[in-house]
């Protein structure tokens, strides 16, 4: 299920990015020059993304973190399905390979998964599909030695399966401690 995104969701959003401007671009951190790193408010993992047009958006309540590239138009209705691009960042309970097998819809062709090792030393898989005309989906499964699982859910209206931007965020990725009590997946 999507989150809905609505006027406190989208107003904190524009707050933050009129607030970033163009954000502490850090260019000694190659591959991902020009980025800027977002650490998870709990603790739980990093990773580096463009900001703008990326909006971090924490979690209120529950432990999923939402980013998002807004729409060209925002109103009291826009829900996150809006978005140009979106990610949700949940922990998973198991291995990244028994996470993204629970998570699996008939949608998913996971012979077609891809393994993944981000610059960190996580490791992991990735899958990509297309729900309609115009929903792109790449569903990345990520683990490292004594931290959390965690589950990339990427949503675009574009294909993003070879999306350079999309990669740079999951290549940046690093799972910190892990989570007391991670959540499944499902949410």
């Amino acid at each position: 299920m999507r989150s809905r995104l609505g006027p406190p969701a989208f107003g904190v959003a524009l707050a933050l990015v009129v607030a970033a401007g163009c954000g502490d671009i850090n260019g000694n951190h190659e591959p991902f020059a020009g980025t800027v790193t977002y650490e998870d408010l709990m603790g739980r993992f990093e990773l580096r993304l463009l900001v703008p047009p990326w909006v971090p958006i924490p979690p209120v309540t529950g432990d999923v973190t939402i980013f998002v590239v807004m729409p060209d138009t925002i109103s009291l209705s826009s829900q996150e399905s809006d978005a140009r691009y979106s990610l949700d960042v949940t922990a998973v309970t198991g291995t990244a390979l028994q996470a993204m097998q629970a998570a699996a819809t008939p949608a998913w062709d996971l012979s077609k998964k891809k393994p993944v090792t981000t610059a960190s030393g996580a490791t992991g898989y990735e899958v990509s599909w297309q729900e309609s005309a115009s929903v792109y989906h790449r569903e990345v499964f990520l683990g490292a030695a004594s931290a959390s699982t965690f589950y990339l859910h990427f949503t675009a209206k574009k294909p993003i399966a070879d999306d350079d931007m999309i990669t740079q965020m999951i290549l940046s990725f690093t799972p910190k401690v892990a989570v007391a009590t991670p959540v499944g997946v499902g949410k």
